[in-house]
């Protein structure tokens, strides 16, 4: 992602939950690279054109004087260190739209957030023409994400994670570790589907740059956009490089999302394209679920197995929990092998006493013992129930690491905390979903 911005000519558009201007990309190499803010405005005075989308936090409120916000995203310290400079940054309110109560637009500003976490690019396609590529995934241009596949604790305190310690489960630890290790997935993306990933941005950016009341009179973004089609040197989506389905580097790739349209601009108004679109309508709002719907069809075509890595794992309106466990019956039924494995974090980020973990914790529960019961029904049924149980086919897991420390004050209330995870990797027998919504309604349902 590092060599990609720098080698950027036209265009670095970020989208993101959150977004450093403090973290550096690189931090193995012997010469110490710049961070990511000073990397931006170094390529925006280049005249390359640097646009970041980044969800206004409304806990980062300035009239109090917090501006790190409640989950520390940042947003309005990045904001106030790309002022005055040619990077445009956009922070992006999660609304209800224009139609709903003032009740409503509080609730879903405050409840709900913008988690894409994208990097668009121009790259070269040879012959000095460029292409465009993308990033995508879990991870978050922010504190705490950088992280080894070892996931140390404590030895990279003062080299890697230096100026980077983030451990928000435990109030007593502090800079002298142990830090939270962070898993996660991340792609990147060449070819026409990075095209999708930009339609993307530009429908977002175009929505969140529009202007209503007395904002109308301040600055305007709506013109920031490139028109890549005018410009002659970057290739059209229908003259990129399609590789041949034998050869074995070659990934078939198809960009989901969900959102709705109080979050991007280009919804049909008229519902009957809706409705050739697969769109959903809700109240006053037409919704995007196209991720749910891949998780769903990935569930029902596998023969053999899924592996699921998600932050969260809540069965409600959503229907993947309850699809893998009739999946499993189905195989039951007909005398077939078949196993479900899901990782999960031992408890959602921040204190595992609280409420809000709590809550979390309870549901996911009850997701788990929903999907038991039916898989012990159906082996029940099969006359299998003395032969299997119900954990030969469906099994949770978390991921957990210990090392010791050398300092002696580092705190011991927390010597193994858990990897901390957020992005989804739903993995069957011929397919992966590399998904960044949670399971649970909230992400799955625009």
């Amino acid at each position: 992602m590092y060599t990609s911005i720098i080698q950027a000519r036209r265009l670095i558009y970020v989208a993101g939950w959150s977004v450093f201007h403090t973290i550096r990309l690189v931090r193995d190499g012997a010469e110490e690279v710049p961070s990511l803010g000073d990397l931006l405005k170094m390529k925006s005075q280049e005249g390359v054109r640097v646009l970041l989308l980044v969800w206004d936090d409304p806990t980062s409120d300035t009239i109090i004087g917090r501006t790190d916000g409640y989950m520390r995203t940042r947003d309005e310290e990045t904001r106030r260190f790309f002022k005055h400079s040619p990077v445009q940054i956009l922070l992006c309110p999660r609304s209800a739209g224009k139609r709903h109560s003032w009740v409503k637009q509080k609730e879903t500003g405050t409840t709900y957030s913008h988690h894409q976490k994208t990097v668009i690019v121009d790259a070269d396609a040879g012959g000095n023409r460029r292409k465009i590529i993308a990033f995508i995934g879990g991870l978050d241009l922010c504190g705490g994400r950088y992280d080894i596949p070892g996931h140390p604790l404590f030895r990279t305190l003062q080299t890697l994670h230096k100026e980077d310690y983030h451990n928000p489960n435990f109030a007593a630890v502090d800079a002298r570790g142990p830090r939270e290790p962070w898993h996660d997935l991340h792609s990147k993306i060449d070819g026409p589907a990075a095209y999708d990933v930009l339609k993307n941005f530009e429908e977002r950016w175009l929505k969140a740059s529009k202007r209503h009341g007395i904002k109308k009179f301040g600055k305007s973004y709506d013109d920031a956009l490139l028109s890549i089609e005018r410009i002659p040197d970057i290739i059209d989506i229908n003259d990129t490089l399609y590789f041949s389905d034998n050869d074995p580097e070659a990934w078939h790739v198809q960009v989901f999302r969900s959102i709705d349209s109080n979050s991007a601009k280009g919804f049909p108004k008229d519902p009957r394209k809706a409705t050739r679109k697969n769109l959903v309508c809700g109240k006053n709002v037409l919704i995007d679920m196209s991720i749910h719907t891949a998780y769903v069809n990935a569930i029902r075509a596998a023969q053999h197995f899924i592996y699921i890595e998600n932050q969260y794992f809540i069965g409600a309106n959503n229907l993947v929990p309850i699809e893998i466990a009739l999946k499993i019956a189905t195989k039951i039924k007909v005398n077939e092998r078949f196993s479900a494995y899901i990782v999960l974090p031992m408890w959602p980020e921040g204190k595992p006493t609280g409420h809000i973990a709590q809550r979390i914790l309870y549901w996911q529960n009850k997701t788990m013992q929903m999907m038991y019961e039916i898989i012990y029904r159906a082996l029940k049924e099969a006359g299998l129930d003395d032969v299997y149980e119900p954990q030969d086919y469906l099994v949770f897991f978390c991921l957990g690491n210990r090392e010791a420390s050398d300092s002696p004050s580092a705190s011991s209330t927390a010597d193994s905390p858990q990897v901390r995870m957020i992005s989804c990797f739903p993995f069957k027998s011929e397919h992966i979903v590399l998904v960044i919504p949670g399971c649970f309604d909230s992400s799955q349902e625009g």
